[in-house]
């Protein structure tokens, strides 16, 4: 048997150490490939970001809950999680079949906003079919999930204080072009406590759409495949579920709207929510689930007035991030303050016209 072990090259896993792993068996070069996702040892990001907590929720995920989602995710072969182990994930190299990142996570394209949209509504007819055929079974596997990124108490006084003190910027920015006082001080109040009256708040499930999400749905942890035989689309495989939870439907497509997509190809809104909404519908009909009207597209889109800021909130947090120059600080007061100021004018429109584009829809009302 011969070993080889590569880094990736056109994707990357968020916190995680990634390796791209080949063995071949045999003088007939018979072989696998898999992706290793291994937990870093830096102890300031593991203790931050309570990286135990991501993984044991990635890890039950596969275990308990990937089997309901059929080829939508890459298969999990093994998982090493015991005390004193390094642990460790270990994935099928869905790349070999063809399943490649985006090579710019900064332009999409609207062939591959539909096919991610249509993706994510498939995941999420998936949890709802889980629900209405077995309700009970469903919420014992939801209640075995770790929201460690927001609630988790190793990190959430450091994390609320970074996401308070950064989020404040694209409205420091329209003060600076004296746009309307009175919203800029509405908002500048709401944003100086955005951790618990955005995100705390978004992450409350309110109705009956409340789902099993994704939990961190980027661009970055979608991959596509160019469909075969004519069909002008993409196959779609979803990675990284350490976030999963259980939310509105409208926390993982306001993320990938508001982060992964431009102001432009956000103007395209009703085309990507109908892709979105009709592959839910099409999934709850092919599984024999009657669609009444708590799954009608007027129902979804009030559910996602309510709940959109969210992504509109991840994108401050995470836009100036895809813009860091050399090494972020480990200080979190020098984290903010380098998180301010990254990518200078051009971040700070890029996120004051996602404050704007939120007001005008209607995102803010219930806020303001």
């Amino acid at each position: 048997m011969r070993c080889e072990i590569k880094l990736p090259t056109d994707v990357g896993y968020y916190l995680s150490l990634t390796y791209m792993v080949e063995l071949t068996f045999g003088e007939e070069k018979e072989g696998m490939k898999f992706v290793a996702k291994i937990l870093p040892e830096d102890k300031f990001t593991k203790r931050f970001f309570d990286l135990h907590s991501l993984y044991r929720n990635e890890i039950m995920f596969y275990k308990k809950l990937s089997r309901n989602f059929g080829n939508m995710c890459p298969k999990c072969v093994l998982t090493v999680s015991e005390p004193g182990e390094t642990t460790t994930i270990i994935l099928e190299d869905v790349s070999q079949f063809g399943f490649r990142g985006v090579p710019n996570r900064k332009i999409l394209g609207m062939r591959r906003i539909v096919a991610a949209a249509q993706a994510i509504g498939r995941f999420h007819g998936v949890g709802y079919v889980m629900r209405e055929k077995d309700p009970e079974k469903f919420f014992e596997s939801v209640g075995k999930l770790a929201e460690a990124k927001y609630r988790s108490a190793p990190r959430t006084e450091r994390a609320k204080l970074y996401i308070d003190g950064i989020s404040a910027r694209p409205v420091n920015y329209l003060k600076s072009l004296n746009y309307d006082p009175v919203f800029c001080e509405k908002m500048s109040t709401i944003l100086g406590d955005a951790w618990s009256s955005i995100l705390l708040d978004c992450l409350k499930p309110r109705n009956e759409l409340a789902v099993l999400c994704h939990g961190d749905y980027t661009s970055g942890n979608i991959l596509f495949r160019e469909k075969r035989g004519g069909d002008d689309g993409f196959d779609v495989k979803l990675i990284d579920f350490a976030e999963v939870k259980y939310a509105s439907p409208a926390i993982d497509l306001s993320t990938f709207l508001y982060l992964g997509c431009t102001k432009e190809e956000r103007q395209n809104f009703e085309v990507i929510f109908k892709a979105y909404h009709d592959a839910v519908v099409q999934f709850l009909d092919e599984n024999g689930i009657e669609v009444l009207h708590k799954y009608s597209i007027e129902a979804f889109l009030e559910d996602w007035k309510r709940h959109a800021v969210f992504g509109c909130e991840i994108a401050i947090f995470f836009t100036p991030v895809l813009y860091f120059e050399g090494e972020s600080p480990a200080e979190l007061t020098d984290r903010i303050q380098h998180s301010l100021n990254s990518g200078g004018d051009t971040v700070s429109k890029i996120l004051a016209d996602i404050l704007l584009e939120a007001k005008d829809n209607g995102y803010l009302d219930h806020m303001l």
